[in-house]
């Protein structure tokens, strides 16, 4: 898809998405697709990607033509993005799954986020037992 092609798709989406209003950043990036500025619109979506992660057909557009949106378009292709925003999803502390705040499972501290008792219980048993390989998820704090 060349980028004049991929300007006037993500006009219309971001019109679809917002009627009456459009989206900004979208219009921005659009603009600098329009006049052939394709690194101007590659960093105005990088610095954006907040505000278009709340449209998942116009993140995965973007993402798949234009730049890498990392983890926003990671959660664009979620499914259950589909009916929720970005705010109403969590990832998990302890296995990196996404998923809603509303079924957040905290330690006493509050200070975890768990999808699953069983993640808090798992992440409790290693902080109790430090080196224990047996429970050992380092390999998940360093990503």
């Amino acid at each position: 898809m060349d980028y004049s092609e991929l300007s006037k798709k993500l006009m219309r989406l971001q019109e679809e998405a917002n009627p009456g209003m459009g989206i900004s950043c979208v219009r921005t990036i659009c603009f600098y697709l329009e006049l052939g500025d394709i690194e101007s619109a590659r960093a105005t979506a990088r610095n954006e990607g907040d505000k278009i992660s709340r449209y998942p057909k116009i993140t995965i557009m973007i993402h798949e033509n234009l730049v890498d949106l990392g983890r926003y378009y990671q959660y664009a292709k979620h499914p259950l993005f589909l009916d929720r925003t970005l705010e109403e999803l969590e990832t998990c502390d302890m296995c990196l799954k996404v998923f809603p705040k509303k079924d957040r499972v905290t330690t006493h501290d509050g200070l975890f986020r768990f999808c699953s008792n069983e993640c808090a219980e798992k992440d409790t048993k290693e902080r109790e037992n430090p080196g224990n390989p047996d429970l050992s998820t380092d390999w998940v704090r360093q990503m």
